[in-house]
């Protein structure tokens, strides 16, 4: 069973069909954070001007600026926050030591932007920056162990930031009140780096997938290490073991 109790305000100001101000404030708590961190707060505050209402531009019906700070989180799995003992045929595995003080990872993003749609409205064009920080996030961390037992607790460690670059164009290609044809073009790019990481370098990987991603300060998210595909029977001996092993009646 998972219980959550979640507060949340928000309102909205349209000023003169120019301006517009739109402001949230969310209070969550979860039975999936640690016992001593039940509650987390989170917000967000957006603004807007129609510039096209103040001033006049020639060939544009309507311009935008745009900008919005919020923050956000992501909830623990259901058993990260419990000590976790496995019962085994040989007996028993820890697995997991608790942490009362687990909280949710939280996300705070910076987005800017601006939008154009020429007059008649059939082509329009956005472009949106966004800059997120990614804090605390959730990671099994291994600790040294006690005879006998594998052990490790699921803890809030290290912080990741992104830069986003996104750009949109629409064509209306047909506007009737009964058949409407709009063709978009999206383009992003996305960069990640590791800002924060305070545990020892490692590599990892998803369920069946080798260990092959790279964790470490200042590197980039998403980067591979330590695999190759091997093309040539020759790129074997890159490893000394290998090349000692060469020769005729070689094993590779």
């Amino acid at each position: 069973t998972i219980r959550t109790q979640n507060y949340l305000a928000i309102t909205t100001f349209d000023i003169k069909d120019r301006y517009v101000v739109d402001a949230l404030i969310r209070r969550d708590g979860s039975s999936l954070f640690g016992e001593n961190n039940r509650w987390a707060t989170y917000y967000r505050v957006s603004g807007a001007w129609r510039v096209t209402e103040d001033m006049k531009v020639p060939g544009l019906e309507e311009w935008r600026l745009r900008a919005s700070y919020g923050t956000a989180g992501l909830r623990p799995g259901y058993d990260n926050q419990y000590e976790i003992l496995a019962v085994t045929s040989t007996g028993f595995d820890k697995l997991g030591l608790g942490n009362p003080n687990l909280k949710p990872a939280q996300a705070s993003e910076l987005e800017r932007g601006t939008n154009f749609d020429l007059t008649g409205g059939r082509v329009s064009f956005e472009y949106t920056y966004a800059k997120k920080n990614s804090k605390d996030q959730i990671l099994l961390v291994d600790l040294p162990a006690l005879t006998g037992f594998r052990l490790g607790q699921w803890q809030n460690a290290g912080s990741l930031q992104a830069h986003t670059h996104e750009i949109t164009l629409a064509a209306r290609l047909i506007n009737t009140p009964t058949t409407g044809l709009t063709l978009n073009v999206v383009g992003d790019r996305t960069r990640q780096r590791i800002t924060e990481w305070d545990l020892p370098e490692r590599l990892y990987g998803f369920q069946q997938m080798p260990a092959a991603f790279f964790l470490g300060k200042d590197r980039d998210l998403g980067v591979l290490y330590g695999n190759h595909w091997i093309r040539d029977v020759n790129e074997l001996y890159a490893d000394p073991a290998k090349a000692a092993a060469s020769g005729p009646g070689q094993a590779w």
